[in-house]
């Protein structure tokens, strides 16, 4: 499963009712105890029901126009959304005691031959990105078995044999008030550091840009590929000027299945 690590938060009753809060900055976060979280899932696409994910319903917004995926009473995830938010708000390093959030993903950060990875905003300015695992308060990021080559800034594939992997990106972009969104893509590549004079190969690619296109959109690239040790996957978009800067808004992982 990828997270979902998503700032704007839908929230769904008893009464199957939701509405999206749209407030300031909090102070604190609770959800009481018989509510569930909705997220958008807009990205999934039409034909994902909720039996091919890990959430327990798949519902609409109240003017239908979003995709709303749905976990029923979830026991720690309003409390690991509401740190997210105050993260973000506050830049926060000391998230204060967040043991439980820690137990409940611990089948998420154990899996072997697994990497999860936030963008370093710090580095957008370099027009790059740069990945980590470290500098995430959390703690959601996380390697396992899996390598990166920092001068690429690569997910180095493991060995010793060749082995199916999925792989996941979200790149989350904001262009503001601007009257067209300007064409871009963004892709996923591999290489080999044994083969530098070759072209890397593209895995994946998205194009998008239009006066209709949303101003903060989420680019979410996935798929399953059979890769052989050392090969290096890199993420790339056409301009970096309209990364967004949320903290959690994009990612970089993959993991063996």
């Amino acid at each position: 499963m990828v997270l979902i690590l998503a700032i704007i938060l839908v929230y769904k009753d008893r009464n199957n009712k939701t509405e999206i809060d749209h407030s300031g900055k909090l102070d604190s976060f609770n959800l009481p105890a018989d509510s569930g979280v909705c997220i958008p899932c807009d990205y999934l696409g039409k034909n994902i029901t909720a039996k091919d994910t890990l959430f327990d319903s798949i519902t609409k917004s109240k003017d239908g126009k979003q995709k709303l995926c749905c976990t029923n009473k979830p026991s720690f995830l309003p409390k690991l959304i509401g740190k997210m938010i105050m993260t973000e708000q506050e830049k926060m390093s000391d998230t204060g005691n967040i043991d439980d959030i820690y137990n409940q993903l611990k089948w998420w950060r154990n899996r072997p031959n697994s990497i999860h990875m936030n963008l370093d905003l710090d580095k957008l300015k370099e027009k790059k990105f740069v990945w980590r695992t470290d500098k995430d308060p959390l703690g959601i990021s996380f390697q396992h078995g899996i390598e990166m080559n920092s001068a690429t800034n690569s997910i180095v594939v493991p060995g010793p044999h060749r082995a199916l992997y999925f792989v996941y990106v979200a790149i989350t972009f904001d262009f503001g008030d601007i009257e067209s969104v300007p064409i871009f893509y963004h892709n996923v590549t591999k290489s080999h550091p044994l083969l530098p004079n070759t072209i890397d190969t593209l895995l994946m690619t998205k194009y998008g840009g239009s006066s209709e296109s949303k101003r903060v959109y989420t680019s979410f690239l996935c798929g399953t590929f059979q890769m052989q040790e050392n090969f290096n996957l890199k993420t790339e978009v056409s301009s970096y000027d309209y990364v967004s800067t949320s903290k959690y808004g994009s990612y970089f992982g993959m993991f063996k299945l």
